[in-house]
């Protein structure tokens, strides 16, 4: 699951691309991309209309964002080194959090999360 703006320095395609790898170990598995519908989502909507098992989901302000991360097999909100609190939410709903290994969040997420190589 990712939550947040598409915006291009998220970098959304490479997320997009580890899915592609993930999901043929586990074809069960589907990535849930939720957001404010706006226009960077309209572009990531043509990204992924030819990948299956991706899922777009558009959140109100009020949407129950707990309910998601309680369901999610794996957060993903930080491709990039920016702190952020999606991951923190979706620590606290026991989300498993993959992150950049990049500056302070090893040091923020400690051994909570599973990290990777910018």
């Amino acid at each position: 699951m990712y939550i947040g703006k598409p915006f291009p320095h998220k970098n959304l395609q490479r997320l997009i691309a580890a899915f592609n790898i993930i999901k043929t170990t586990d074809p069960d598995l589907m990535l849930v991309l939720a957001g404010k519908k706006d226009v960077l989502y309209s572009r990531v909507e043509e990204d992924v209309k030819a990948v299956d098992k991706i899922v777009l989901r558009v959140l109100s302000a009020r949407a129950n964002l707990g309910g998601y991360m309680r369901t999610a097999r794996l957060m993903s909100s930080r491709l990039l080194v920016r702190l952020g609190l999606p991951d923190l939410e979706a620590m606290i709903h026991g989300a498993p959090v993959v992150s950049s290994n990049y500056t302070c969040l090893p040091e923020v997420y400690g051994e909570a999360a599973e990290y990777f190589d910018q």
